[in-house]
């Protein structure tokens, strides 16, 4: 957190930095103030595949 966040309209933003078959990075930030241009928060995440998804069965 970058400064706290008020209890005001917040726009949020998600971006995709690394997309792979098995791992995706993901960062998100919140932005407030009057134009919603102040970037009040920012996250980044790891998110992984822990097994591959079956392919369905044809009936």
């Amino acid at each position: 957190m970058m400064r706290g966040v008020p209890l005001t309209p917040l726009r949020p933003e998600v971006e995709v930095l690394r997309s792979g078959r098995r791992i995706q990075v993901v960062r998100t930030s919140l932005f407030s103030g009057p134009d919603l241009d102040v970037e009040m928060a920012r996250a980044t995440s790891l998110r992984m595949r822990v097994a591959d998804i079956p392919n369905p069965v044809a009936p």
